[in-house]
């Protein structure tokens, strides 16, 4: 492979990228919200700080709160980076950092495939199977750590794929490190890096201590921060997510109701039944987001044609570890988005492995089936890429852009919470009267303005977290908590909610005391 093929790559993979992004005025879900808003302040010198209530697991005295207790900082930083650079507040100054990531999946990509197989064709077709990534397309462009978790993956496996002294071990933990600063099952990755030493052989001590401290050198200042902070290494809030019974308890209040005894009481079916569900959507993700459906086959082949490579051994040793903790450990957030997310880091080893197995089924048929290779290959390896490219284009048009190309589906959640903005605006409310959304940091992102998020718990719920904050306005829409239906759908006579209006599905209640 010459610098020229990686160079090709990469300006396919940023144009395709770029393409999707120009259809994404806003970050389009709360993930990548809170990232915009959280990297805004730190471009604005704010720090890092938030002036929202997304969940009330940090049990905090005021809206006004230290940020990145519970998500990591490596996404804003980067969200904050095109803004600085631009002196631009805007979401798409906020999306360059990130659609430069994203172009540097296809070439990394293609280098592993070469490491793997030795061919410029098999390195090519992983490198444009990248270009085009299918379910993950949507999710590049925005400010969310899908491409930085895919980037530094495809790092992380190179590295390995080499014999490892201390320079690259260190360099490993720095990976590592920039992984957990990423997303929080990061962590994990350093005991992957140390099976990998295992794996390889390696007696040395020195070896052995570079991970460790390469990652301390990165997370290290992190942690610090957050004992300061929070009182804690790891910030606040995630063991408690265990005991969820069902995801809407996220946004529990009071958060020191999720609790082991309340998880257990619940009963062994329920239990065993959430775990089933996450079992369930879980593989359902691997097969038709992390394979593509028609890419599994292929990863197959390629697993069993490259198996005798270490970085093959570890990815897949990497995934059934994040597998067992999406589904045992956290079942509820593996199966609505953690799984998801988390197999970003292995997608550039899967395009590789894919690109392979199709070598691998070629080579079966050339020699029990009479094919010509160049022919087969090369009929096989455009059909894969045209597949991939209709696939994308499919799923950017149904996610992404929607009915009318003029105003994209993808922007229509922030539209929505403007006009929401406008119209409290219009019934009285004053810019920094406190607000309860079911999205503050998208809130926040459309209106500059504060809010906490509407909690599960019921009607008692909802009043103590209005009296603890002084929320002074509700607004409840179509993804009202199940335990808030009855308010949703009678919007009048509820004691201490004094009912405003109802525009577009969405209800309008100024909040007694």
């Amino acid at each position: 492979m010459k610098p020229r093929s990686y160079l090709i790559l990469f300006i396919v993979g940023a144009g395709v990228v770029m393409i999707t992004s120009l259809f994404q005025q806003a970050p389009g879900y709360m993930d990548a919200d809170y990232y915009y808003a959280t990297g805004l302040r730190i471009a604005n010198n704010k720090g890092l700080t938030e002036p929202f209530l997304w969940n009330y697991l940090g049990d905090y005295s005021s809206v006004f709160h230290p940020s990145h207790d519970y998500w990591l900082p490596l996404t804003s930083f980067i969200s904050s980076l095109g803004m600085v650079l631009f002196r631009d507040d805007s979401f798409s100054a906020a999306q360059a950092g990130f659609i430069l990531v994203a172009a540097l999946v296809p070439p990394l990509t293609a280098k592993l495939a070469y490491r793997q197989y030795g061919e410029v064709r098999t390195a090519y077709l992983a490198g444009f199977l990248a270009c085009f990534p299918v379910f993950y397309m949507p999710f590049l462009p925005v400010t969310d750590s899908f491409g930085p978790m895919m980037v530094l993956g495809g790092i992380f496996f190179l590295i390995i794929s080499r014999d490892l002294n201390v320079a690259r071990s260190l360099f490993l933990g720095v990976i590592v490190g920039m992984m957990h600063l990423a997303r929080t099952e990061g962590f994990l990755w350093l005991g992957i890096a140390y099976l990998s030493l295992y794996l390889k052989g390696q007696r040395k001590i020195w070896v052995y201590i570079a991970p460790l401290a390469g990652y301390l050198l990165i997370f290290g200042p992190w942690m610090i921060r957050n004992v300061v902070v929070f009182g804690s290494p790891l910030g606040i809030g995630g063991i408690q997510t265990m005991w969820i019974t069902d995801y809407d308890q996220l946004f529990l209040y009071p958060a020191d109701n999720l609790t082991f005894s309340r998880w257990w009481s619940q009963g062994i079916k329920s239990i065993m039944g959430d775990r089933l569900w996450g079992l369930k959507l879980n593989t359902i993700t691997a097969i038709t987001v992390q394979g593509q459906i028609y890419l599994f086959p292929l990863i197959y082949l390629g697993v069993k044609r490259s198996w005798k490579r270490k970085e093959v051994k570890v990815g897949l040793a990497a995934w059934v570890i994040l597998f067992i903790l999406m589904t045992i450990l956290f079942p509820l957030q593996g199966a609505r988005g953690g799984f998801f997310h988390a197999g970003a880091a292995l997608q550039t080893l899967i395009w590789s492995v894919a690109a392979v197995g199709l070598s691998s089924l070629v080579e079966w048929g050339v020699k029990h089936r009479n094919w010509i290779y160049k022919q087969a290959w090369g009929m096989l390896g455009i059909g894969l890429v045209i597949i991939s490219i209709l696939t994308t284009s499919y799923i950017v048009e149904k996610r992404v852009i929607g009915e009318d190309v003029t105003s994209p589906v993808w922007n229509q959640p922030m539209k929505e919470y403007k006009k929401i903005g406008n119209t409290l605006a219009k019934l009285g409310a004053k810019k920094n009267d406190l607000v309860m959304v079911n999205n503050p940091p998208g809130y926040y992102v459309a209106t500059h303005s504060p809010s906490i998020v509407v909690p599960e718990g019921g009607k008692n719920a909802l009043f103590e977290a209005a009296e603890r904050y002084g929320a002074k306005y509700l607004i409840l829409d179509r993804n009202t908590p199940e335990s808030l239906s009855e308010i949703y759908q009678s919007p009048e006579g509820h004691q201490g909610l004094m009912y405003l209006k109802t525009k577009e599905d969405i209800h309008y209640f100024k909040i007694e005391n």
